[in-house]
């Protein structure tokens, strides 16, 4: 099968002899943008053709607790992972991650390091210009940049909670309110990656892998201004929707379990 990404790159993928190319659409492409649709189109959709839950979202890390912020792009989900890594938490990569209900809980790991931001989130949140950044392609006004984390690319991580990050909503307040599990759900679907969206078998496994780990990790819908003076206050909110999380899984570990 083909995936386009329209009068760039095309790449061939064989499901038969698990093979890829990928061919330049114009000659004079550039690296930057063919790193773009590898790792950022193509790359996700092969892992969750494999069958993986792989939605579009960042991952940060504090210990061993994870959470996942999800959204449509533009929403903010790489400026606040950056303001979260700027507070003292890992940042594991800003684009996708591969969610796996394992029984007692959901792991969950970066499909690889990441990190994008546009130009005023760069000058707001990295006063010093960072080493080794690059345009994500030439036609987008982002830059790649090194998250700079020490973590193992594979880490997995338990995951603890999924905020889904909304537009502004006009309050100018900072807010955060539980999610259903049927909205979180619809949500997780419609942010995962597919190679084949068409694909009834594959669109099947991915609402059951949804199903399972909205079943399983708390999601809150979180809303803000988007002004960089106000991040504290999320990055604030953030920490405090973790921390009931873990300690709401602690209450339920500890308490007796009822016989009949």
């Amino acid at each position: 099968m083909m995936v386009d990404f329209p009068d760039l790159v095309r790449a061939e993928v064989s499901r038969t002899d698990r093979t890829v190319r990928v061919y330049p659409l114009v000659p004079d492409i550039s690296a930057a943008t063919l790193e773009h649709f590898i790792l950022d189109i193509l790359f996700p959709r092969l892992i969750a053709d494999a069958g993986e839950l792989v939605v579009h979202g960042a991952l940060v890390a504090r210990g061993e607790d994870a959470i996942c912020l999800l959204g449509d792009s533009g929403l903010g989900k790489s400026t606040l992972s950056a303001a979260l890594r700027g507070a003292g938490w890992r940042l594991l990569g800003d684009d996708a991650m591969e969610l796996l209900n394992d029984g007692p809980g959901v792991t969950a790991s970066a499909i690889y390091p990441s990190l994008r931001l546009h130009p005023d989130s760069l000058e707001q949140l990295f006063p010093e210009p960072p080493a080794g950044m690059s345009p994500v392609a030439d036609y987008l006004d982002k830059y790649r940049l090194d998250p700079g984390d020490p973590a193992d690319p594979a880490e997995t991580t338990r995951l603890r909670a999924v905020l889904l990050l909304g537009g502004e909503d006009g309050t100018n307040e900072v807010a955060v309110r539980p999610l259903t599990a049927l909205t979180l759900c619809m949500a997780l679907v419609r942010q995962s990656f597919a190679l084949d969206p068409v694909d009834p078998a594959a669109a099947h496994g991915r609402l059951g892998a949804a199903s399972a780990v909205a079943a399983t990790v708390p999601g809150f819908a979180l809303n803000y201004p988007r002004d960089y003076a106000r991040l504290p206050e999320v990055i604030d909110l953030v920490r405090d929707t973790l921390d009931r999380v873990g300690t709401n899984t602690r209450q339920e570990m500890a308490a007796p379990i009822a016989l009949p």
